[in-house]
């Protein structure tokens, strides 16, 4: 499959997201992540999650421990199931 596909796939379960991550021009909106307008506490966090997931590497300081003690299972289990078995677009 398609890394760029594996990755939407993962979007999907955060529409909210959407909104950072530009397949056409293969970017992520980095500073609108880490600015955090208009995102709870647990969006954020998700969206950090995924922004080192598309760039390969922490870079808009996700922690993981954090994400265990705040987001709902619902939330948390497809972050737990790239845990198992990661890629990267």
């Amino acid at each position: 499959m398609d890394r760029y596909k594996e990755f939407e796939q993962l979007l999907s379960y955060y529409p909210f997201a959407k909104r950072y991550f530009d397949f056409n021009e293969r970017v992520c909106d980095l500073e609108g992540i880490r600015s955090g307008a208009g995102l709870s506490s647990g969006e954020r966090i998700v969206c950090q999650f995924l922004a080192g997931v598309w760039s390969g590497e922490n870079v808009c300081d996700f922690d993981f421990i954090q994400a265990v003690g705040t987001l709902s299972d619902t939330w948390l289990e497809p972050i737990l199931v790239w845990a198992r078995k990661p890629c990267w677009p």
